[in-house]
């Protein structure tokens, strides 16, 4: 979710060298199968996590934004076989909702801001 928030240009300086790693047989391990799924999660608006992650889990994600911009995500995730297509938009609801919530907040959104800027002065941070 949160890699659908960085400028297409700079996505390279925030992943690995390829190939990524596979945790599952389902886990994406190219820079340009990764491109789709992020742009494909921006569109959505949510991002998921398809036994990609860990066989047997699944997680759904939504965005924290304030004016504008990413802050942070917010993600359930749960055993696969009870995280039916019901279940997911049940979660995705309750999640867009507390995302809300939380973009409201002043407080959530300045430590939230404040996290990135610090994140940002760190002498080990890649470009």
């Amino acid at each position: 979710m949160l890699l659908a928030g960085v400028d297409p240009e700079r996505l390279t300086a925030h992943l690995p060298p390829e190939p990524y790693p596979a945790r599952t047989d389902r886990t994406i391990t190219t820079l340009d199968e990764m491109t789709k799924e992020i742009r494909r999660t921006a569109r959505r608006g949510h991002g998921i996590d398809d036994n990609e992650g860990s066989t047997g889990l699944k997680c759904v994600a939504v965005p924290i934004t304030a004016g504008g911009q990413m802050l942070a995500a917010l993600s359930v995730s749960g055993p696969a076989g009870e995280f039916g297509r019901e279940k997911q938009k049940e979660y995705l609801e309750r999640l867009h909702e507390t995302a809300e919530a939380l973009s409201a907040d002043y407080d959530v959104v300045a430590v939230l801001r404040r996290m990135h800027e610090s994140m940002s002065e760190s002498p080990n941070r890649r470009p």
